[in-house]
């Protein structure tokens, strides 16, 4: 509808296709793998549209060639991430309050199960969130949004048996 509108793709597909995924003539970049880091230099390099040198990208030059930048290394460590905007969601109040209770405590899975592209995208080593973090932000949505129910979507949030212990005994003791 408005050529003039940056369209951007991310997450596992454009990570594991990534050139079919910009060879999509609607798609303008891709972000692969982890892309907090990625969309900020992305983002930053609009005005001049030099593009080479932000990791774990894709995108078509002026020729409409498609380019793909080295990888981003993995985050290490996973608090440093601020907690999801869920507060710049539209139309926020039309939802539930437990619609908001979507957590992950960490990245990654050491496995290379046939059916699953975690791995592709998180990587293999799992990287975890402090217990501590993972409690503020529980604490924030629940603050924020009335949330009285939440869910890990770990791809192996059982994987660390005595970290999930420490998680959940924390959340009772926390309320």
């Amino acid at each position: 509808f408005n050529p003039d509108v940056k369209i951007m793709w991310g997450g596992s597909h454009p990570t594991v296709q990534a050139k079919t995924s910009l060879a999509n003539k609607d798609v303008d970049f891709i972000v692969m793998r982890e892309g907090e880091q990625t969309i900020v230099e992305l983002v930053r390099n609009f005005d001049t549209q030099d593009f080479s040198s932000v990791l774990g990208m894709g995108y078509k030059d002026a020729q409409g060639n498609i380019i793909i930048n080295e990888p981003r290394p993995l985050l290490e460590n996973l608090d440093e991430l601020p907690f999801p905007a869920r507060h710049l969601l539209l139309n926020k109040d039309g939802y539930p309050a437990d619609a908001f209770g979507g957590i992950f405590s960490s990245r990654g899975c050491p496995f290379s199960c046939i059916y699953c592209s975690s791995y592709t995208l998180w990587g293999k080593k799992v990287r975890y969130r402090s217990v501590d973090n993972v409690i503020e932000e529980i604490k924030q949505v629940k603050r924020d949004f009335k949330t009285k129910h939440y869910f890990f979507v770990d791809d192996t949030f059982s994987l660390k048996i005595d970290r999930a212990m420490q998680l959940c005994d924390r959340m009772v003791e926390e309320d």
